[in-house]
């Protein structure tokens, strides 16, 4: 069942994705002389690449596949999620601040399921700030480990909450956010 129903989702959003792939090389080619435009268009396409990655995985782990394990340079994949989602704390006038100790090791691991959590935390953590509150990033090594926190100011989770915090698609946001 998991199978199938990751093969419709990819098909269901593979096929609007080559679409704005199309579009979006098409005026690739015409903003030349606009950085800001020209930026904007490989940004689109790099996002597409990643998206087509997620459907990848979601493929892979509908099949049983075991994630990769590639070499991930932790300060690498920090600045990836913070260059995405840096946009969103600065619509949110939430200040986002980097604290990565100097030569963090390589680790294992698969670069897009650690960068995909980063970002997720990230957001999470904008979302439970103000204007003018700090998130902070960290990676440091911690007993021989490499460990990367997110930290904000918000109210937290409530008691009642903690225990579901891991189930898959809990939020306590309202509907539609």
């Amino acid at each position: 069942v998991m199978g199938t129903l990751a093969m419709g989702v990819a098909h269901e959003i593979s096929t609007p994705l080559g679409v704005i792939a199309a579009r979006a090389e098409q005026v690739a080619a015409k903003v030349d002389g606009d950085e800001r435009l020209r930026t904007s268009v490989a940004t689109i396409l790099a996002q597409i690449d990643r998206i087509k990655q997620v459907i990848g995985g979601l493929l892979g782990l509908a099949r049983g596949d075991a994630p990769s394990a590639e070499r991930i340079e932790p300060a690498r994949v920090i600045a990836e999620a913070v260059g995405l989602t840096e946009h969103r704390f600065g619509q949110s006038r939430v200040r986002l601040r980097s604290e990565l100790d100097a030569n963090l090791p390589v680790v294992l691991g698969d670069p897009r399921l650690l960068e995909h959590a980063v970002v997720n935390l990230l957001l999470n953590a904008c979302d439970a700030s103000r204007a003018d509150d700090e998130v902070t990033v960290r990676a440091r090594v911690l007993d021989g480990d490499v460990e990367i926190a997110v930290e904000d100011v918000g109210s937290g989770i409530s008691p009642a909450d903690v225990g579901r915090a891991l189930e898959p698609f809990f939020t306590t946001k309202p509907r539609g956010q």
